[in-house]
Formats: structure tokens, C-alpha cells, sequence
């Protein structure tokens, strides 16, 4: 099993997590936007066309975790 830590974004209003959805937020954390460290969502923030206003959202960390998978027999 391997786990990554990256971080998302929380609008702190509506509790929904910003997404590259039609709508742009979702209540489902896997469609969630990540980012690798606040150094790429300070890049994404200054450079995105869809970036956001940093006063509305929380910038949290996520945990990720995924193994393979054995066939029942």
C-alpha cells in the first residue's frame, strides 16, 4: 500500500471543494482539484484563469491510499 499527501481547496461557506467540474466545486473529495505543496497552488492561483479568491477558501490537506488489488478465487 502507498499513501501521498497532497492538499485541496475548501470553500469555507458551502463546505464543497473547489474541482475542474462544469461548476467548479463538488462535495466528492476524488474530484477534488489537488495541488502538490502551497508552492504549485500559489503557481496556479497567479497563472489560472479559473483561480479563486484565496479569502474564501481553506487550503487543507488530503491523504491518499491505494494498493493493489488480489482476485477472489
Amino acid at each position: 500500500m502507498e499513501t501521498k499527501y497532497r492538499f485541496v481547496i475548501k470553500h469555507k461557506e458551502t463546505q464543497k471543494y473547489f474541482a475542474d467540474t462544469p461548476d467548479f466545486s463538488t462535495r466528492k473529495l476524488f474530484e477534488a482539484k489537488r495541488f502538490y505543496d502551497e508552492l504549485h497552488y500559489n503557481l496556479w492561483l497567479a497563472t489560472s484563469p479559473y483561480a479563486v479568491d484565496r479569502d474564501d477558501y481553506e487550503f487543507i490537506q488530503i491523504e491518499q491510499t491505494i494498493q493493489e488489488v488480489t482476485p477472489h478465487e
